[in-house]
């Protein structure tokens, strides 16, 4: 098993715990709580969104350096879906969640109907988000089956790639997600 390790540190507040009614519940408190060890605020990036990210520069490099496209289907081979896999078939590569200490920071807000510029009545009007101010975190990446080598020479060349570049998520347009700056330190 190769292990990697990747730093993401967030450039503005990222959403925790989705977006609805205020938070409760198992999501919420697993998605933001207070560490009783350390005292200090914590949030959780889950393994799965930060792998998803990770699939898509994945995708765009790989197409770009082998010119092999993604067919999006379930049964496709590009070396994406080998290698983080689709919804069909698991990939050879997994993320680990992490903990992020974190300062919350609660919003309510109210949906604009965009028919009558006014509050919409309709489904839910008013939803709160937590967002959380954090400091830069350690993703953990591991393989789960063996690369061939030609694998194994493409993620190392992603890596590298990312040292260079970083990644971006939310690329400052999304009020959803986001920022962070994703690089591989090892």
């Amino acid at each position: 098993m190769t292990r990697w390790r990747l730093l993401a540190v967030p450039v503005s507040g990222f959403l925790v715990g989705g977006l609805g009614e205020p938070p409760r519940g198992v999501h919420a408190a697993s998605a933001f709580f207070d560490d009783p060890s350390s005292g200090r605020s914590m949030a959780l990036l889950p393994g799965s969104s930060a792998k998803g990210v990770l699939r898509e520069a994945f995708r765009r490099f790989s197409e770009a350096r082998t010119g092999e496209g993604c067919a999006t289907a379930p049964d496709c081979r590009c070396p994406a879906c080998r290698l983080f896999g689709t919804s069909e078939q698991p990939g050879k590569i997994a993320v680990r969640s992490a903990l992020v200490p974190a300062q919350p920071d609660d919003r309510t807000r109210v949906a604009i109907a965009r028919s009558t510029s006014t509050a919409a009545r309709e489904g839910k009007a008013l939803w709160s988000e937590r967002r959380a101010w954090g400091e830069e975190v350690s993703l953990e990446v591991e393989t789960t089956g063996a690369l061939d080598p030609e694998e194994a020479e493409l993620v190392e060349l992603f890596w590298a790639w990312l040292r260079v570049v970083g990644l971006s998520v939310g690329r400052g347009k999304s009020t959803g997600s986001g920022l962070l700056t994703v690089r591989a330190v090892n």
